[in-house]
């Protein structure tokens, strides 16, 4: 499953919305979004508007194991998701990660899977808690009925024996 990931609606919808540095809020986010996607071994693609980038042309990179795009002026990520969609020969394979409602539809009206950035984060701590399940011993009790049972079996194979 490829994750295609709605860069800007994760970072507000995890309540961070310092205006005044997008950069630093953007790369923090991104460092450590990173170590998730890394320890589950996930396919992501975040994808931030990036204004500032000359009209036709993206910027796209990677950090460490995301792939990192940045939308040009006039293009923005939402529209960027979309058209991914349409690129992909299955697009049941992708799935968008957005709590944009517009998106969330257009998206699957062309076939593609969504999830609410609220969901995505369950299923990455769902996905942490099977990989270290919490070790609980289970608790064995033995009543009279099955101690007496027992002992009954263990007193004839002495008898057999002998």
């Amino acid at each position: 499953m490829h994750y295609l990931v709605d860069g800007y609606n994760f970072v507000f919808r995890l309540g961070r919305k310092n205006k005044k540095n997008f950069q630093a809020l953007r790369e923090e986010f991104i460092k450590k979004f990173s170590h998730y996607v890394e320890k589950h071994n996930l396919h992501v693609t975040l994808v931030f508007d990036g204004k500032d980038l000359p009209s036709g042309s993206y910027t796209r990179g990677n950090w460490k194991n995301i792939e990192v795009v940045y939308t040009h002026h006039g293009l923005t990520a939402d529209a960027y998701l979309l058209d991914q969609i349409t690129h992909f020969k299955k697009a049941a394979s992708i799935t968008i990660v957005t709590s944009d409602k517009q998106l969330a539809i257009h998206a699957r009206v062309q076939g593609s899977h969504v999830m609410s950035v609220e969901d995505f984060m369950q299923f990455l701590v769902h996905k942490e808690h099977k990989k270290h399940p919490q070790s609980e011993k289970p608790v064995i009790r033995d009543t009279g009925f099955h101690f007496d049972r027992l002992l009954k079996i263990f007193e004839e194979k002495l008898k057999n024996e002998e």
